[in-house]
């Protein structure tokens, strides 16, 4: 049975996540080989616009917090996600239920972006990094244009690489469904340019942005393909129900998978458990597969009854 949230909590959620990804996807627009962390930055730091107790008019009250560790990959460690969502619902304070979502960030590259993934640009560690040569400055100053098309391609995520079947073996080990957070540029195809002009604006509606999609959509849709190749955004449009028509062209939005899907019960991992061992061995160990975390917690009064706001 899915949770009935009053209008005011829905639209207010709605809206969060919805400028989040709208958020990101400016950024992206503005700076088409920003680097896929900044943009995990981005949804954090734009959430924490939002981070105290806001309460409602139907008497609900609900609390967005952040916590951002800091990833692996400088000493050669994949988390399973970037980013965790930790549901609670409460009634009267009291914890009736938690849901949980891991998203693995992945950002598409514009045709003209050569990536090496391997080289020492994704190894530095610290400060030193931002101490470039000559030669480093001349690549990023000279005029370049950069174009997304549906050919363009996540090139992050490499089909059965060794993270790709570490998320499916996590998956089929835990239980817990992983998710694809895709960033996107507001529109598609989208051209952009570098160095950026000036007091550039990015203008118009972001009708393509943060985009969602469960990972074993994704490994059916490429199940085919070669080792190493790399899912493009035509294939992520491609995939089928209910991802094959607007609005969920290439994944739900942001803000609908987070309050349509993950909040409203249709979606992700759930517990009534307090002590869950799932829930302590993704948000309580160092070790384990995130790097930052988002927690909403959304209280029902007191006065309502729990079944009918939050089902079975």
């Amino acid at each position: 049975m899915a949770v009935n949230l009053p209008s005011d909590v829905t639209d207010w959620l709605l809206e969060v996540f919805r400028a989040c990804g709208d958020h990101t996807a400016r950024k992206m627009s503005r700076i088409p080989t920003v680097h896929e962390t900044s943009l995990d930055f981005s949804v954090i730091e734009h959430l924490t616009n939002v981070s105290a107790p806001f309460h409602f008019e139907s008497e609900w009250l609900v609390r967005i917090d952040t916590h951002f560790l800091g990833g692996m990959r400088h000493y050669e460690r994949f988390e399973i996600a970037d980013l965790g969502l930790l549901i609670h619902f409460r009634h009267g304070g009291k914890l009736i239920r938690t849901k949980l979502a891991l998203l693995q960030s992945k950002r598409l590259y514009p045709n003209e972006e050569g990536v090496d993934f391997d080289g020492p640009m994704f190894k530095r560690i610290g400060f030193g990094a931002l101490h470039e040569g000559d030669d480093a400055f001349a690549s990023v100053s000279d005029q370049r244009q950069f174009t997304f098309t549906a050919d363009s391609g996540y090139r992050a995520l490499k089909i059965r690489d060794d993270q790709y079947k570490k998320i499916d073996k996590y998956e089929e080990t835990s239980h817990v469904p992983v998710y694809y957070s895709f960033y996107n540029p507001l529109t598609m195809p989208f051209t952009g340019q570098l160095p950026v002009p000036a007091n550039t604006a990015v203008d118009g509606d972001c009708s393509v942005g943060f985009r969602v999609i469960p990972a074993q959509v994704i490994r059916d849709r490429v199940a085919d393909r070669d080792d190493g190749t790399v899912p493009t955004y035509g294939d992520v449009i491609s995939c089928r129900s209910p991802f094959d028509s607007e609005p969920h062209l290439g994944g739900w939005r942001l803000e609908h998978f987070v309050v349509n899907e993950l909040i409203a019960c249709n979606t992700g991992y759930r517990t009534e458990d307090r002590d869950d061992s799932t829930l302590s061995n993704v948000f309580f160990r160092r070790s384990g597969p995130i790097s930052a975390a988002i927690a909403i917690g959304i209280d029902c009064p007191a006065n309502k009854d729990p079944a009918t706001v939050f089902g079975d």
